[in-house]
């Protein structure tokens, strides 16, 4: 016997709807799941990093670099170019490091970043993730982030990080290298950044890097993971349209410094090639260009950041070809006055720039003009003001 059900037409298509409704919030559900879980576990991407880390342990080290340098996130290829190695002349640090690997920098601008640069930088182009349990591929983690903030590095997954070492010195005993060349870039457990190598000792209380183990277990503990909210290089040229016409000559100022400081500081060749003046005239520059600093634009306040870092660059670099002994030392103002400029095509371009940013004619007459008057200049003064000379 069939059953037959006289149901009302309405009450049938609300049934259906119903129905369709649920089936549909359901899929929904399950893609989103589906997704969530992907990115926050990412199983695949775990399995390529433990395999890394396992060649790592092994010291099977280019085994580790080829495993990444075939991926094709482009941060993951960097980090298999650089895994293990030593940057090629002192000054970049674990803050130029984070950086370049989350392609804020560009990847070709080893430098020192100064703490104040690296968190203009941060607060531009990161911000913290709301569920600091769960950070992810490409956050950056900060150290001591509620006191020294002295260490950061790039986030892998499963607590694994990627960083350029500061801390630890060489043992006596070892191959002689600057004291913080042997600082490799590493991939660790996020709680091993402070720890030691098997060729270092505890940096003593009169060295810079120089930690009480509660300082570390503090910093490590005291952490926060921040995440890129905009997917752009800083090196754009966004700033050309930021800056008005005064910040802007002083930025391409600073460019011109940058671009030659980076060139010359792998061979420890800022002071010969570029003289001694270098530090000095960025020292100049603090002051001259302070309306960057009290500006309101990100591009002008970077700017002005990028200043600090790019005179403490040069100064580690001076240290490192002149002051290898305590002897040396004594002879600072004979280096300084034999070495304060250097006249070649350098000189030349360096004058070009000054005549730019003064707004005067920029010819070969006027730029031999200011070089015969820095050949007379009395090398012994501290106060040189480039600015001021081409002006007379």
């Amino acid at each position: 016997m069939k059953m037959k059900f006289n149901l009302p037409l309405t009450t049938l298509f609300s049934f259906l709807f119903f129905r369709l409704h649920f089936f549909t919030f359901f899929l929904i559900l399950f893609f989103q799941s589906t997704t969530i879980s992907h990115a926050t576990t990412s199983p695949s991407l775990q399995s390529i990093l433990n395999e890394v880390y396992v060649n790592i342990v092994e010291n099977k080290f280019d085994v580790a670099k080829n495993i990444l340098k075939k991926q094709t996130n482009s941060s993951l290829i960097f980090i298999g170019e650089n895994l293990n190695d030593v940057p090629a002349f002192d000054g970049p640090n674990c803050y130029n490091t984070a950086l370049r690997a989350s392609e804020i920098l560009p990847i070709n601008k080893l430098r020192y970043v100064d703490p104040v640069e690296f968190e203009i930088l941060l607060k531009h182009f990161f911000k913290p993730i709301e569920n600091q349990n769960l950070p992810q591929l490409g956050d950056i983690v900060v150290f001591g982030a509620h006191s020294s903030r002295d260490h950061s590095a790039y986030y892998l997954s499963e607590n694994m990080v990627f960083h350029r070492k500061s801390y630890g010195i060489i043992r006596e005993g070892m191959p002689p290298v600057s004291e913080n060349m042997n600082l490799k870039l590493r991939i660790l457990p996020i709680n091993e950044v402070y720890d030691l190598e098997g060729y270092e000792k505890n940096p003593s209380p009169m060295d810079y890097n120089h930690y009480e183990k509660s300082d570390k277990e503090h910093a490590i503990k005291d952490r926060l993971f921040y995440r890129k909210n905009l997917n752009i290089s800083v090196e754009n040229n966004l700033y050309k349209m930021k800056l008005n016409s005064h910040e802007l000559k002083a930025a391409e100022m600073i460019n011109f410094l940058e671009i030659n400081i980076i060139n010359n500081a792998s061979n420890e060749s800022i002071a010969n090639e570029m003289g001694w003046y270098t530090e000095e005239f960025l020292d100049l520059l603090l002051s001259k260009f302070n309306f960057l600093n009290e500006s309101s634009n990100f591009y002008a306040q970077w700017f002005y950041a990028k200043i600090k870092s790019l005179k403490w660059q040069v100064f580690v670099n001076i240290q490192g070809r002149f002051f290898t002994s305590p002897f040396s030392l004594s002879k600072e103002d004979k280096y300084r006055y034999e070495n304060l400029f250097q006249f070649n095509n350098y000189l030349s371009k360096f004058v070009r720039e000054v005549l730019k940013y003064n707004g005067q004619v920029v010819n070969e007459n006027n730029i031999n003009k200011i070089i015969e008057k820095i050949k007379k200049l009395d090398r012994n003064r501290k106060d040189i003001d480039l600015f001021q000379i081409a002006e007379e």
